[in-house]
C-alpha cells in the first residue's frame, strides 16, 4: 500500500474464472488508488510486481503534483526474470516451457530467487558453470525405471545440459531489456560451453527392423513413420490425429514446428510408409465401431495419447542389442538416407524440417559405407576422363 497526500494506492493481480469455473489470478500485475474521490485502475503490463508498484509509485506522484518517480529497475530479482520467461513461453503456447522452467530450478539452486538481476556479472556466470559442472546429471533420476536397459548415469553435468540452462538466463535478460521500461541496467555477456559430445547415432535399415520386431504393436507404426520421415517423435509424430493427413500428405501446420514453417511429407512415393498410415486408419475405425466412441488421433494405445513410451522403448532397444540408442537417432537417420539417395539438400531440409543448412550438416553422419561409395564415383568420373578423346584443333 502506497499513500502520499491523502491518495492512497495498491498493486494487486485481479482474479477471473476459467472456462471450468476455477478461480485464477492474471499473471499480470495491476495498480489502483483513489483520488479525489475518484477510483483509477490500470495494468501495468507485466508480470513483475516491482514494475508495478513503480507505476503506482508514478501515478502517485503525478496525481499529488510531486515529482514522478520511475519504475525501480534495479530491483528486479532473478524470480521476477523467470516469471518473464514463464510468461513469453505461456503467451506463445510454447510446448518446452517445462524444460525452461527446469532450467530455472537449477539456476536458482545457485543464484537464489531473491538475487537482483543487476549482481548476475559475467564472473558469476563463469562460476556458475563450474559450480554445475560438479552436480550430477540432471537426467539420471527421470531414468531410474530404466536403468536396466540404460547406461550407468554419468558423474558431473553434462555440457549440453548446462548451455540449456545459460540459453535460458540470457534469454531472460533480453526479455528484460526489452521491457518498457527496462527491467535490467545491462544484459551480462553469457559465453556457452564448447560442446564436443554431439551424438553421432543412425539406424540402418537391419538395426531399424530388428528393433521394430521387439516393439509393442502400439509403437511399431509410430517408429516407422520415424524412421522414414525424421520428424520429432514426442511433439511431430504423436501428436498427428487423422485430420492431418491431407491428400496423401502428413502434415504439420507452421505453428507445430520447431522452425515456425509448415512441413509435409508425401506418403504415396514410400508405398511402405502409405501401408503404414493406412493400416492404422483401419485399425483406428475398427477400434471406434467396437468402443462406440470417437478417437481423434493418429497415434494411439487402444485409443488413448500415447505419453510415455521411453519404458517400451528401452526394453526393445535391449533386445535388439542397441541398448543407449533414442528417438532422436531417427532424424540423423533420416537425412543420411536422404543424402544418400541423392535428394538435394534443400529439399531434405524441407521433409525433415531444418532451416539452417547448418543443422542438415550436424544431423547427415557420414559413415565408412558413404566415405566408400563418393571415392568410388570418383573413381568412375576418373575413368570417363582417360576414356575420353582428346579433341583436336586445326591450326590455321
Amino acid at each position: 500500500m502506497s499513500k502520499t497526500r491523502g491518495i492512497v494506492g495498491s498493486v494487486y493481480q485481479p482474479k477471473y474464472r476459467s472456462g471450468a469455473g476455477e478461480l485464477k489470478a492474471s499473471a499480470v500485475w495491476w495498480i489502483r488508488y483513489s483520488h479525489h474521490g475518484s477510483k483509477y485502475r490500470e495494468s501495468s503490463k507485466s508480470v513483475i510486481k516491482a514494475v508495478a508498484k513503480g507505476l503506482l509509485k508514478l501515478r502517485i506522484g503525478q496525481a499529488g503534483m510531486g515529482k514522478p518517480v520511475t519504475a525501480a529497475i534495479r530491483r528486479t530479482t532473478f524470480d521476477d526474470l523467470t516469471k518473464l520467461v514463464v510468461a513469453d513461453y505461456t503467451n506463445n503456447d510454447l510446448d518446452t516451457l517445462a524444460r525452461q522452467e527446469d532450467a530455472f530450478n537449477h539456476l536458482r539452486d545457485f543464484f537464489s530467487g531473491d538475487c537482483l538481476a543487476d549482481d548476475i556479472a559475467t564472473t558469476r556466470i563463469d562460476e556458475y558453470k563450474i559450480w554445475r559442472r560438479q552436480q550430477p546429471d540432471g537426467r539420471a533420476a527421470k531414468r531410474k525405471h530404466n536403468r536396466q536397459y540404460e547406461q550407468p548415469p554419468r558423474i558431473g553435468c553434462a555440457t549440453a545440459t548446462i548451455n540449456r540452462e545459460l540459453a535460458a538466463l540470457r534469454h531472460a535478460f533480453v526479455l528484460a531489456a526489452r521491457h518498457e521500461p527496462p527491467l535490467v541496467a545491462r544484459v551480462p555477456h553469457i559465453e556457452l560451453l564448447k560442446e564436443r559430445n554431439r551424438r553421432t547415432g543412425f539406424f540402418e535399415w537391419e538395426q531399424f527392423a530388428a528393433l521394430r520386431r521387439h516393439l509393442p504393436e502400439y509403437l511399431k507404426p509410430v517408429m516407422t513413420v520415424a524412421y522414414f520421415t525424421g520428424w520429432r517423435v514426442p511433439s511431430e509424430i504423436l501428436t498427428r490425429r487423422k485430420n492431418h493427413i491431407i491428400d496423401g500428405n502428413l502434415v504439420l501446420d507452421a505453428y507445430e514446428t520447431k522452425n515456425e514453417q509448415p512441413r509435409k511429407f508425401p506418403l504415396e512415393m514410400i508405398p511402405e510408409l502409405q501401408e503404414t498410415i493406412e493400416q492404422q486408419l483401419q485399425a483406428t475405425r475398427a477400434l471406434e465401431v467396437e468402443s462406440g466412441r470417437v478417437i481423434p488421433w493418429l497415434f494411439h494405445n487402444g485409443g488413448k495419447p500415447i505419453v510415455d513410451y521411453r519404458p517400451a522403448w528401452h526394453k526393445a532397444c535391449a533386445a535388439a542389442s542397441l541398448a543407449g540408442r533414442i528417438p532422436h537417432d531417427f532424424r540423423r537417420t533420416a537425412a543420411r538416407n536422404l543424402i544418400n539417395a541423392e535428394v538435394d539438400p534443400l529439399t531434405t531440409m524441407q521433409l525433415v524440417g531444418w532451416e539452417d543448412i547448418g543443422m542438415l550438416k550436424r544431423y547427415n553422419i557420414i559413415g565408412d559405407e558413404t566415405l566408400k561409395r563418393g571415392t568410388a564415383k570418383l573413381n568412375s568420373y576418373i575413368d570417363a576422363q582417360k576414356r575420353r578423346k582428346p579433341k583436336v584443333v586445326a591450326f590455321q
